[in-house]
């Protein structure tokens, strides 16, 4: 039986998907123990950038919810603190 899934490699970098619904949450892949910024934009423009919340990640995965009803077009990326 083959199930779907997702293979994530990115050397040095968190990676964010969007989790499963309400799809207003996002799945932060990092290292676990280290600190995060999640920030959100309506545009990509350099300065626009605001921190939604800070995580520390207890594994290599976590699970973001809550994160409200955006924009038509709304952006989240994951900083390291």
């Amino acid at each position: 039986k083959v199930n779907p899934g997702r293979v994530i490699v990115v050397e040095g970098a968190p990676v964010l998907t969007v989790g499963t619904p309400p799809w207003m949450s996002v799945v932060l892949y990092g290292y676990p123990g280290l600190s995060y910024d999640l920030e959100a934009s309506t545009t990509l423009a350099p300065a626009s950038w605001q921190v939604v919340t800070n995580v520390t990640l207890p594994s290599a995965r976590l699970a973001i919810d809550g994160l409200g009803q955006p924009n038509p077009a709304f952006f989240y990326r994951a900083v390291q603190r």
